[in-house]
């Protein structure tokens, strides 16, 4: 899935907190976040989410969250990066939105039938080497891409064929960036979502958070079956996407 960016982010900031021995501990760091809109905003972004971040040394190896965190400068990102610390702010809120790898893939896109074809640049994040070139060849045949030289319109490939796949620091956000996605199951209860069963695999090996909201149960169903999921059930979704999943609360008495 092409993951659409409008706009990236990179602030310099200070973590401030303390040591497991009182002592004041302070941290420069550099976060990002993806679709803040404005500079105001993703400062504020940065300055709230790494409140949620283990980076202050406790004295003892281990790390521990800052009590304030504080932006000391801005600038707006061509590329997104490689890094820990990113965000992504949406209508819903803020995410964590962690990139470990990014494989710049590039393809050859053809129509065989008439002999032509264009190459593109694709960048698959947070997956391995066979997958980044096997999602590139997927996705890239869902591109319209090259030009049909009898109707002229732009048409998705016929065949794609991968020249290269190494791993880079960062990728242009204007992309294409391209992020794994998954097919949400048809998850019976709370119990399967948790651990999977019945060739259902468990949200947790999907890579999907689950938030859980109760209905009030007149006595008529099974305590946590599955009421509803959204996304709903056969969706295909970004991994990491959240799951909103209403289930029977406990009965009456």
């Amino acid at each position: 899935m092409v993951f659409k960016i409008s706009d990236v982010y990179q602030v310099a900031a200070t973590a401030s907190g303390s040591d497991k021995n009182g002592h004041a501990v302070r941290i420069d760091l550099t976060a990002y976040v993806i679709d803040a809109g404005d500079a105001g905003t993703a400062v504020s972004v940065v300055e709230a989410q790494v409140l949620n971040e283990a980076v202050i040394p406790d004295g003892t190896g281990g790390f521990t969250n800052p009590t304030r965190v504080t932006g000391n400068s801005l600038q707006s990102s061509a590329v997104l990066p490689v890094a820990p610390l990113i965000y992504t702010h949406t209508g819903s809120g803020d995410e964590k939105f962690p990139v470990s790898s990014i494989y710049e893939v590039q393809a050859v896109a053809s129509l065989p039938s008439f002999q032509v074809s264009t190459t593109i640049d694709v960048f698959p994040l947070n997956i391995g080497l066979s997958a980044s070139i096997a999602q590139a060849i997927s996705d890239v045949l869902m591109m319209p891409i090259v030009k049909n030289p009898v109707t002229h319109q732009f048409v998705n490939p016929q065949t794609v064929v991968v020249n290269s796949a190494s791993p880079v620091p960062s990728a242009p956000w204007s992309g294409p960036v391209l992020i794994p996605t998954v097919v949400i199951p048809n998850w019976p209860d709370e119990e399967t979502i948790d651990r999977g069963g019945g060739g259902l695999p468990s949200a947790a090996a999907l890579g999907l958070k689950i938030n859980i909201v109760f209905v009030p149960n007149d006595g008529t169903h099974s305590e946590r079956d599955v009421v509803s999921l959204n996304p709903p059930a056969g969706s295909t979704v970004p991994v990491g996407s959240l799951v909103t999943v209403s289930e029977w609360g406990p009965s009456p008495g």
